[in-house]
């Protein structure tokens, strides 16, 4: 485990600790495992019972007791020096490779002597470890300690009289402080100041666009209609599962995003909107968090400007984000009724959740409606996955469709990514994707259409597409599948895969039937991409002559194909492998690859029966 921790988190959680902030803590140990972290001899529970982390410890102190394997990673200088100044000539017992400072023992250093008893009446100790209680007030204090049927005893010191009389005087000045103190609290910090102990309240437009700050805690106790800002953001919002409507939207709610935002929802509604560079309405780039934040969009209009000088550069359109560097979860998209209308000299790419991401998209969904473009590609969560992007757990039900006459360009339409070079994992596509090219051209342009990715150029694993496939070419060769519509090895060093994925949708065919069409219930065009335990039960429907349609229940396509325990259904023009490329003439040949790589079946009831179908 040591080798995959990430630092980064690891020194944020000792932070938390520090400012004894349950929500962060709660945030950065979302992965159990960083609960065991042990900071040199601080098991996480004995860091907080030195730094007073009384909020973490309510929360956390019964799981965190029951850690008896850590994860040892650096000491926490300030910790060593605050035991040190608590210990006294107990820290010797400390010393010396392997040892931990369990909490109890932490407790008796601290001399928190109710706290220790309530403790060890909840997790008992054994022998040894009341042995080590025991030398820990002899050595701190003085003080002898015995045990009574499991119950720890203490015994006090003798107090002189000159000692009582002390104690008498500090009792009383400490009374009049906590009077004092009590008081200060009362006209200052219990005032909402932003921090995250009093976070901004926001109630209305106005006291959201003057409360919230760019690095304050905020949040909302209403319902709330505002502009948008197109600010930079770092602090933290917490929606509180409340809605903010954008009238007359024309920018995003945030430029930059490297805070947190939270259990939010946003609703457009009517706009038209020019996208002059990146765009989406809560934030153009995120390298924060965004977590269970809803968008609802209701009849908008996006519009990409020609304002660039070289063809071919990219603009990208999220409905979250247009670009994700940070941490998107959880959060979910409702469209109904959207329009993108691109133009032919830039590429645009369009993501219902991020149009770009390079880090991690897990657990969000488009719930449902219509998304229609023109010249802007399309994916049902993310346009472009980079290669060290994660899009998974997600999930499409929106129809989505690309319908073009433009003759320069190439439609693409997928499920949840258009463009794939990291990975996709659990993601399952259940809306209708179609891809429409009715322009006239001879550039020997491609039309791309799959249920999962269009281009796959890396990993997708545990995938499924629900979804039929529909494509309409006048004059573009098409590739269409399931989960795939086109997957090539780059070079001799990359391997992409399909793993354990399958598709039980159909394959819609209105093409120019002078046009090749390579359909695949997998892959349309599998050019040595690996797949492994993949399933489908496609089912082609075209009126056309099928003379120049291949059509595999597996593969429409291959040039080579490193594959195995995969299942399809025999239905009427679907085999295994439709068509395979000749290395040495590259002429494509009607052949159906099946062996022990493919294996067909006769009905549905017998794939459910096979080692690669999963509900």
């Amino acid at each position: 485990m040591q080798g995959q921790l990430d630092l980064g988190k690891v020194s944020k959680i000792l932070e938390a600790i520090k400012k004894d902030s349950a929500s962060s803590f709660k945030y950065l140990t979302e992965n159990r495992d960083y609960l065991s972290l042990c900071y040199g001899r601080f098991p996480i529970l004995s860091l907080c019972y030195l730094y007073g982390s009384w909020r973490i410890i309510s929360k956390y102190e019964k799981q965190l007791a029951l850690i008896k394997d850590y994860i040892f990673v650096e000491e926490d200088e300030e910790a060593y020096i605050k035991l040190k100044k608590n210990s006294k000539r107990a820290l010797r017992l400390f010393v010396g490779d392997g040892k931990v400072i369990e909490p109890y023992e932490m407790l008796a250093v601290l001399e928190s002597n109710i706290r220790l008893k309530r403790y060890l009446k909840k997790y008992p100790v054994d022998e040894k470890d009341y042995k080590r209680i025991e030398r820990i007030y002899l050595m701190t204090r003085k003080q002898e300690t015995s045990i009574n049927n499991g119950r720890l005893k203490i015994k006090s010191e003798k107090i002189s009289a000159g000692k009582l009389a002390t104690i008498i005087v500090s009792t009383f000045v400490c009374c009049v402080l906590i009077v004092v103190s009590s008081l200060f609290l009362y006209f200052t910090t219990l005032v909402p100041n932003g921090t995250e102990e009093h976070p901004y309240v926001i109630r209305n437009g106005e006291s959201f666009e003057n409360l919230i700050s760019e690095t304050a805690y905020s949040e909302l106790d209403a319902d709330i209609t505002i502009s948008a800002l197109d600010k930079d953001y770092t602090g933290v919002l917490n929606g509180n599962h409340h809605t903010i409507t954008i009238n007359d939207f024309t920018k995003p709610l945030f430029e930059n995003m490297k805070g947190y935002i939270k259990d939010l929802t946003i609703v457009i509604n009517n706009c038209t909107l020019n996208a002059e560079d990146h765009l989406a309405p809560v934030c153009v780039n995120n390298d924060g968090t965004l977590e269970n934040v809803s968008v609802v969009i209701n009849n908008c209009t996006i519009n990409i400007i020609n304002n660039v000088t070289e063809s071919g550069t990219s603009r990208y359109v999220g409905l979250i984000c247009a670009r994700n560097y940070g941490n998107i979860k959880s959060c979910k998209v409702t469209v109904n009724n959207l329009t993108l209308n691109g133009v032919s000299n830039v590429n645009g790419c369009f993501g219902a959740i991020a149009g770009y991401n390079s880090n991690i998209v897990d657990g969000c969904a488009t719930l449902e409606g219509n998304i229609v473009s023109d010249t802007i590609d399309l994916g049902g969560i993310v346009g472009e996955n980079a290669q060290t992007g994660n899009v998974v757990n997600c999930t499409n039900n929106a129809n989505i469709k690309q319908e073009t006459t433009v003759v320069t360009w190439s439609p693409n339409v997928a499920g949840i990514v258009y463009m794939n070079y990291g990975l996709i994992q659990n993601c399952i596509n259940n809306g209708t994707i179609s891809a429409y090219q009715t322009g006239e051209t001879t550039d020997n342009l491609n039309v791309f259409a799959a249920g999962i990715t269009c281009v796959n150029n890396y990993v997708i694993n545990h995938c499924k597409n629900t979804g039929d496939i529909v494509v309409e070419s006048k004059s573009s060769i098409v590739f269409m599948g399931g989960i795939c519509a086109y997957s090539r090895a780059e070079n001799m060093f990359s391997r992409p895969e399909i793993d354990k994925c399958g598709s039980i949708g159909k394959a819609i065919i209105k093409n120019n039937e002078n046009l090749d069409t390579y359909c695949g219930g997998i892959i349309g065009f599998n050019g040595s991409c690996i797949v492994t335990y993949a399933f489908t039960s496609w089912t082609l429907q075209t009126t056309m002559d099928t003379t120049n349609v291949y059509c595999g229940g597996i593969c429409g396509l291959i040039n080579g194909m490193n594959s195995q325990g995969n299942y399809y259904v025999t239905t009427t023009g679907i085999i295994g492998i439709s068509a395979i490329v000749n290395n040495y003439n590259n002429i494509v040949r009607l052949e159906n690859d099946e062996g022990t790589y493919i294996t067909s079946v006769e009905s549905f009831e017998e794939l459910r029966k096979t080692e690669a179908y999963w509900e």
